[in-house]
């Protein structure tokens, strides 16, 4: 494995027509066994991380980028992707628009080094972790920010569907991650989870009735678990025979994508919301390491970054 890239990132949001506009190809991707819980230092196996899609269906993929240091995709309701890209250590991080499909413009903030992006419902802002410092709400039409949290560690932000509250993960332990929630308007702050089981990025159902999230097992596994908003109702959704991670819901919230973990290699993979016990991989050759994955707004494809094994 190669040592972490320690490069500044910037936040950008591309519309789809970027994806439409990628040519399609045939192979699967992977991810290491233990992918990271942050972004920012990603152990990549190659020089560039790119957004790829994969038809849900079908299984055809293709690239949407092309060496642009892309990571960390998201899937916004009227069809654009936010993405966090990295950049030479002396650039300084910024969060961009893009306008046209093949070109962006800055989104003037007053804070930079953005990663992790995860969309209003409202498809106008987003929120957002600034490494070290903790989660904001960029406004990407009025070019404005909101602190939501101060935790150091606070990562993986996840939007309500109705708005109101933004779930994250936050070191609580040496290596142990609970969840937590932030009122968007009021700055109230919830603690959802509180054992010694590490749970991260949460993931919200479309009704806004439940979270998934991974959660690590005691044999060092992860499974994909389920629970109301209030805590309680826990279900796990993915068998003690794998190692899941990364949850994302549907649109219809029948389904929940992941990462699909083996020895030094991940799928990105679907199964029923419900656990019924029926997961489908949807790629599956070690060409990629895959990473974050995000459906499209109509529930037809996957987004999702990843980098090339040399």
């Amino acid at each position: 494995m190669h040592a972490p890239r320690r490069n500044r990132t910037r936040l950008l949001i591309a519309l789809a027509v970027v994806l439409a506009a990628a040519g399609a190809v045939t192979f699967g991707v992977a991810i290491p066994a233990d992918p990271p819980e942050s972004g920012p230092a990603v152990d990549t196996h190659s020089e560039h991380a790119d957004i790829w899609v994969v038809d849900v269906e079908t299984r055809a993929l293709r690239r949407a980028t092309l060496n642009a240091d892309a990571l960390e995709p998201a899937w916004s309701p009227d069809g654009e992707i936010a993405f966090t890209t990295q950049s030479c250590d002396e650039c300084s991080s910024e969060v961009r628009l893009d306008t046209t499909g093949s070109s962006d413009v800055p989104v003037e903030t007053t804070v930079r080094h953005l990663f992790q992006p995860s969309w209003a419902p409202d498809g106008k802002r987003v929120a957002v972790v600034r490494l070290g410092h903790g989660l904001f709400a960029v406004d990407v039409g009025k070019r404005g920010a909101k602190r939501l949290t101060t935790g150091r560690s606070d990562e993986a932000p996840a939007w309500s569907p109705d708005g109101d509250w933004v779930v994250y993960e936050r070191l609580v332990g040496n290596t142990n991650y609970d969840l937590f929630a932030v009122h968007t308007q009021t700055g109230a702050k919830r603690r959802l989870t509180r054992d010694p089981a590490a749970q991260t990025r949460p993931a919200w159902s479309p009704d806004g009735s439940r979270l998934a999230f991974a959660e690590q097992q005691a044999n060092g596994r992860w499974a994909i678990v389920t629970m109301g908003f209030d805590g309680n109702g826990r279900s796990r959704v993915t068998g003690a025979q794998i190692s899941a991670q990364e949850p994302a819901w549907s649109p219809d919230g029948k389904r929940i994508a992941f990462i699909l973990q083996g020895l030094d290699r991940a799928s990105v993979a679907i199964t029923d919301a419900d656990g019924g016990g029926n997961v489908e991989q949807l790629t599956d050759t070690q060409e990629l390491f895959a990473a974050r994955p995000t459906w499209s707004p109509g529930g037809t494809s996957i987004a999702f970054s990843a980098t090339v094994v040399p």
